[in-house]
């Protein structure tokens, strides 16, 4: 994928088992795909219109914490008032 193109929809599994998708918001990708995870993207770019396979991530999001261990020097380097 690539910057500026248009996310058309969603082709889920191959052959006579595939199903193809609308999608009207990325949020609806989870819906479709289900425990699926490759799917072919349906998008259009430059006025084309382009198969692209995608396998999504296994791994879930990792959140990260930062944490300061000198107050005074973060303070001097962001500029605080």
């Amino acid at each position: 994928l690539a910057a500026g193109d248009e996310w058309l929809g969603l082709e889920v599994g191959s052959g006579k088992a595939s199903q193809s998708w609308r999608l009207t918001k990325l949020d609806d990708v989870a819906l479709y795909l289900g425990q699926n995870k490759r799917c072919t993207a349906l998008v259009a770019r430059d006025q084309r219109l382009l198969r692209l396979p995608l396998t999504l991530p296994t791994t879930t999001a990792h959140q990260i914490k930062l944490s300061l261990r000198d107050n005074a020097a973060a303070a001097g380097w962001l500029g605080s008032d």
